[in-house]
């Protein structure tokens, strides 16, 4: 089982956002035969909240086309990020209308949005978190990513997550991270899916998640890099990860 995980896509903003990257992601998807995507948050930007209703006008244009061009070849399931929660609550309290950001998926059912930033969803036996920001520790929720240098801010108050494997974006980078949880003496898995914009930190664009089973139970993950160089996409080197082997503590840049 094969999935695309993308984030931070930052429509609406003309310097962040890059559909042709965003279209060659996709395209590469096609041509792999790679039909299921998770996108992690932030598929619009905020920015435009700050300026006109003009501006809001044409930013709803460049989302209804961005909708009605969307690839039929692939099924993306969404959650929101904070740009799109503080832009669904900013457009009803300053226009007095009910804006759902699920409303987008009548124009294209093959791009779901679920009206969370969280969401568990289980592959074989093994759960797997998926969540705009990285939530680091199960008793103190706030204790979350901004940037990956906070891992090692955060590193002494590590209990870990209720999950063996936690995906995410926001912070704009792609990375690998396996801390030990001391309470439940397993190890997490901690993905992080880049920027799929011009917003990301080195040329990684978009993660491939392989998954495999035996007897129906996950016995192993692949992470792919897909790398997005001179308006091609390349694969990176893979990180492989079993949730049955003990690893030592490993942070890697993707």
């Amino acid at each position: 089982q094969r999935i695309l995980l993308i984030s931070d896509t930052h429509l609406g903003n003309e310097s962040l956002m890059d559909l042709e990257m965003l279209q060659a992601i996709y395209h590469y998807a096609s041509d792999h035969d790679i039909s299921w995507a998770f996108h992690l948050g932030d598929l619009f930007d905020r920015h435009v909240l700050e300026d006109s209703i003009e501006t809001l006008k044409m930013y709803k244009k460049q989302l209804l086309s961005f909708q009605e061009n969307y690839p039929d070849f692939i099924k993306t399931y969404g959650i929101l990020g904070n740009h799109d929660l503080i832009y669904h609550q900013a457009y009803q309290n300053r226009f007095g209308t009910s804006f759902d950001l699920r409303g987008l998926t009548l124009l294209n059912p093959n791009f779901y949005m679920f009206p969370q930033d969280t969401l568990v969803t289980k592959f074989g036996n093994e759960k797997i978190h998926f969540s705009h920001r990285v939530y680091l520790n199960w008793i103190l929720p706030s204790m979350c990513l901004d940037c990956l240098e906070d891992i090692e801010k955060f590193k002494p108050y590590f209990p870990g997550s209720n999950y063996n494997i936690s995906i995410s974006g926001h912070v704009h980078q792609a990375f690998i991270y396996t801390a030990l949880d001391p309470i439940r003496q397993k190890n997490n898995l901690y993905i992080g899916v880049p920027s799929t914009s011009k917003k990301n930190s080195n040329d990684t664009a978009a993660l491939l998640m392989n998954l495999h089973y035996k007897d129906n139970n996950l016995a192993k993950l692949d992470i792919v890099p897909l790398r997005y160089i001179n308006q091609q996409v390349r694969e990176g080197e893979e990180f492989c990860y079993s949730p049955h082997e003990s690893k030592q503590l490993v942070k890697k840049l993707l």
